[in-house]
């Protein structure tokens, strides 16, 4: 596996592909709370907007090296028959979150949630 710093390192190669529009920083822009002076000019969205393309580009690298590969991989030794049950297995298996989980893998069986029957009907 690689380490965070070579995904960086990949995710700028390809960084010019994951800038949010015009559109999608306004509306992050309106999520913000209300910024207190600081004294400067700095726009304060522009270090979370910076952070979260460069999640966004780590994540779609990742993407494509690891998961697209293992897909590409499941179609070698077994020619996709049914999309359905390759369908499950993408989500169980690459994403950790098989449809059998109603929580989809975003809640721990043994984490305390502080909700009535932990969220659970």
């Amino acid at each position: 596996m690689t380490d965070e710093a070579t995904w960086l390192a990949i995710a700028r190669l390809h960084g010019t592909d994951a800038h949010l529009d015009r559109q999608s920083q306004a509306l992050m822009r309106r999520k913000l709370p209300p910024s207190q002076p600081t004294g400067t000019t700095t726009d304060p969205l522009t270090p979370i907007l910076r952070q979260f393309e460069t999640a966004m580009a780590v994540d779609t690298v990742r993407n494509e090296y690891l998961l697209h590969t293992q897909i590409h991989q499941w179609f070698v030794k077994v020619p996709l028959q049914d999309l359905t049950a390759l369908n499950e297995r993408i989500y169980a298996q690459l994403f950790l979150t098989p449809s059998s989980d109603p929580w989809l893998g975003l809640s721990n069986q043994d984490a305390f949630s502080a909700l009535d029957r932990t969220g659970r009907p």
